[in-house]
């Protein structure tokens, strides 16, 4: 599941949440936890955030091209 709203976007996969701004990650929080945005699971699970990342940037190249498509004379997103 992705979502973006102006430069903030998010990626879930299962259980885990990826959360960013622009091209930064911020945040990787996992749904299972008992308060999930409270520890930021980024340090020790950078592999995961790599893949949930890579998720995101293949979901943002497929949106642009068909917006770009659309709207020939529109800007990037970010």
């Amino acid at each position: 599941m992705h979502w973006q709203w102006q430069r903030f976007w998010a990626v879930r996969k299962g259980d885990w949440k990826l959360i960013g701004h622009e091209n930064k990650t911020t945040f990787l929080g996992n749904l299972g936890d008992p308060e999930p945005e409270k520890k930021n699971h980024l340090g020790e699970q950078s592999e995961l955030a790599r893949r949930l990342q890579a998720l995101h940037d293949t979901w943002l190249k497929d949106v642009e091209r068909e917006f770009d498509e659309s709207h020939p004379n529109s800007q990037k997103m970010y």
